[in-house]
């Protein structure tokens, strides 16, 4: 399958993982969550035909966590004034805040990938794809914490720092593209982390949506640099090698 078709097939769950959030954030509800919420790796490479068994895929969302966050949103949002905004725990505003310069941070990667010269029309197009993908994570996300949108966000330092040495190494396409693999799973995970540590709804629920288009983003480059399947669709998202979202 051509690298444009998967990428392609990725901005659309993009944008059904957008289209929610926006939803979200401007009912202050994450009560409903539409099928892109827990389209898992698997189900993404299946969709593809590249093979893959039936099973509960490495970016699904934990059913507990799910189950357990669109309860507490019921209930939360049908106690809410509409218009009424959601003002989120102190650890929430936290975490959204490590987020959007996490999504800063990877969408620099994708950049200095572009201003190199080792890649092909196609991998330039998936990382100016990729790219806007985590822009529009990080104004979303910033939305959540009350900002206008992410432009007075940084990427952040631990982040870049994590990255920068695995981007300087790189002496040719497959380099840059097995550092920017890297930061998509990095990322999923981080995600994953995040789940487990959000307590409100409204903050827990795009944090839903945007881990499956992170984990797809990895399937893309994993399927590029011909990793094995095992690599890039584990059997369970895991919260290993996540960045220090305490930093």
């Amino acid at each position: 399958m051509s690298i444009r078709r998967l990428v392609a097939q990725v901005d659309d769950q993009h944008r059904e993982a957008m289209r929610t959030i926006a939803d979200d954030l401007a009912e202050q509800r994450a009560a409903t969550r539409p099928a892109a919420v827990d389209e898992s790796r698997r189900r993404f490479v299946r969709r593809l035909g590249l093979g893959g068994a039936v099973a509960l895929g490495a970016a699904a969302v934990p059913a507990a966590v799910l189950s357990g966050a669109a309860h507490a949103a019921e209930t939360q949002g049908a106690g809410s004034a509409g218009g009424a905004t959601t003002k989120l725990p102190a650890s929430d505003v936290s975490l959204v805040a490590f987020a959007v310069g996490l999504e800063l941070a990877a969408r620099s990667a994708y950049e200095v990938a572009l201003n190199t010269k080792f890649l092909s029309p196609a991998e330039a197009q998936l990382c100016r794809t990729f790219a806007g993908h985590h822009l529009d994570h990080a104004n979303a996300l910033a939305v959540l914490a009350g900002e206008d949108d992410a432009s007075t966000s940084s990427p952040n330092a631990s982040v870049v720092a994590a990255v920068q040495p695995q981007l300087a190494r790189a002496t040719d396409a497959r380099g840059l593209l097995q550092a920017l693999y890297s930061v998509e799973e990095r990322a999923a995970a981080t995600y994953e982390a995040a789940l487990g540590l959000l307590e409100s709804p409204a903050a827990a629920g795009p944090a839903a949506s945007i881990l499956p288009v992170e984990g797809q983003h990895a399937v893309v480059l994993g399927q590029l640099l011909e990793l094995s399947p095992g690599e890039w669709m584990p059997a369970f998202q895991t919260t290993d090698d996540a960045f220090d979202y305490t930093r």
